[in-house]
């Protein structure tokens, strides 16, 4: 009698023969039984033991995770004074307003019903008390959805920012604090 040319299937749950050099199939998840027999492989999956290899998995490009990274410890730690102006948010193909809380140099609170997930970029549009247009890239870093009583919004960490403006913003930082010019 002539071998067969491949041994025949052993039974589920049982170990791998020696003689059989094909990984065993993927592990299914628990559902309704099959009642074809055990040995008889699934009619769209190829035989576990034939030859064609399946081809690589797609290759992902790197992208942001759903959250943002938190900033550094500096950018954290930047002060943060209270601006009240109307800001212009512009994300993909959406373009929104809103009004500022506080900002810093590293970036601004924005109070809007409008919401965008964390992560998402976006460019910012306002004018600084006296007249200094801005206009910035950023990410949204956080949300606030106004449940705990305050106004909903989201807060952008700057990621271009031109060091003219970086500057300015920081001036009115400065004297917002130390109270040289008055609140709006």
């Amino acid at each position: 009698h002539p071998t067969p040319p491949n041994p025949p299937a052993s039974p589920p749950n049982s170990p791998p023969s020696p003689a059989r050099s094909a990984p065993p199939p993927p592990k299914t998840t628990p559902g309704p039984r099959s009642t074809s027999p055990p040995s008889a492989p699934p009619a769209q999956h190829p035989s576990p033991n034939s030859t064609a290899a399946a081809p690589p998995p797609p290759r992902r490009e790197a992208r942001p995770t759903v959250a943002a990274p938190r900033p550094a410890a500096s950018e954290e730690l930047a002060p943060r004074a209270p601006l009240a102006v109307r800001v212009g948010l512009e994300s993909g193909d959406q373009f929104f307003t809103g009004f500022s809380a506080d900002i810093s140099v590293s970036g601004i609170f924005v109070e809007t019903a409008r919401t965008l997930p964390i992560g998402r970029e976006v460019e910012v549009f306002f004018e600084l008390p006296g007249g200094h247009a801005i206009s910035a890239d950023g990410r949204v870093t956080r949300t606030r959805d106004g449940k705990d009583g305050r106004k909903p919004g989201f807060g952008i960490a700057f990621r271009a920012l031109v060091r003219e403006d970086r500057v300015r913003v920081g001036r009115y930082v400065s004297q917002m604090l130390t109270g040289k010019i008055p609140r709006i």
